[in-house]
């Protein structure tokens, strides 16, 4: 399973800004939660007009276990930190109905 972030950082704080923190605070601690299998994060290249300068791919265990891991511990750590920096943000969940 898969959770998709889509995000759009405050106006007052610049990508580069973001891209060193987030490589030295959230690329390490994302596989320390326990419902991440793999996490990636990307700028967005082309569909900025949907309003979101980053996405981040992560591979989860599960919706219910991940949203809770992100409630406590190093995850709401983690959430907290990010959401001092992100202006908007929606997430999807996405199944590999192929599997």
């Amino acid at each position: 399973m898969l959770a998709i972030a889509l995000f759009k950082l405050k106006d007052h704080l610049t990508k580069s800004e973001y891209e060193k923190w987030a490589l030295e605070n959230i690329r390490p601690k994302m596989l320390l939660i326990e419902s991440v299998i793999k996490f990636s994060d990307y700028t967005m290249l082309e569909g900025k007009d949907l309003g979101y300068d980053f996405v981040e791919v992560i591979e989860i265990t599960d919706k219910d276990s991940f949203e809770s891991d992100n409630s406590k511990g190093i995850g709401l750590e983690i959430a907290t930190e990010w959401e001092k920096w992100v202006e908007n943000f929606t997430i999807v969940y996405g199944l590999d109905y192929g599997s």
